[in-house]
This record gives structure tokens, sequence and C-alpha cells, in this order.
């Protein structure tokens, strides 16, 4: 799953939301403590590198983007945060950060 970040309060209404993922006949979703703990430091990283980067080039030329997506043997979702061009034609640059939280089966 993709989404394109619009602002520092994305992340807070993601934690009000519920993250699952459907494999099978299994139902996957982050512990709940260490998904908030991650999304907490999503955020922060989220703030740093976004006033790092209005140093850098105009803001409004930039898309951030929030990926989430369970590896191959379904116990991590793997998260990832990117700024990137909003077209091909900018100023080429990327800057991404990883993140792991754990899954558990839902019966």
């Amino acid at each position: 799953m993709q989404l394109t970040v619009p602002n520092k309060h994305f992340f807070k209404r993601l934690k009000q939301g519920n993250v699952f993922f459907l494999k099978d006949t299994m139902v996957l979703v982050p512990y709940p403590e260490d998904y908030t703990q991650t999304l907490d430091l999503i955020s922060l990283d989220y703030q740093i590198m976004r006033d790092e980067l209005a140093t850098q080039t105009d803001l409004t030329k930039v898309n951030c983007v929030y990926q989430i997506d369970p590896d191959a043997d379904m116990a991590v979702a793997d998260i990832k945060l990117q700024f990137v061009p909003k077209t091909a034609g900018e100023k080429e640059f990327q800057i991404e950060k990883s993140y792991h939280v754990f899954l558990d089966n839902v019966d």
C-alpha cells in the first residue's frame, strides 16, 4: 500500500485507523505498540527530512510517499518514507528511510 503524505497530520490520522494484510485465509496486523512507536518515529523523521529538503529545493515540486507492505515470510511489514520529485524532469534526488514492524496473525 502506498499513500501520498499531504502534511504532518497524516501520521496522527494513520495511528487512529487499522492496518491489516490479507494472505490466503490469514489476517495479519502490525503489533499495536510497535506500530504506534514506529509511526511516532516516522512522524519525527518526516519533519526532519522535510525541513532539510526545504533548504535544498522548492517543496511544491516534491511528493512525500508512505509505503507499507508485508515481507516475503509475512512476519514483518516493511515501511518506507520517501521524498521524490513530482515530475521526472525535476532535479534528480530521492530521500528514503526504511522501518520495520512485526506482524501478528489474527484468527
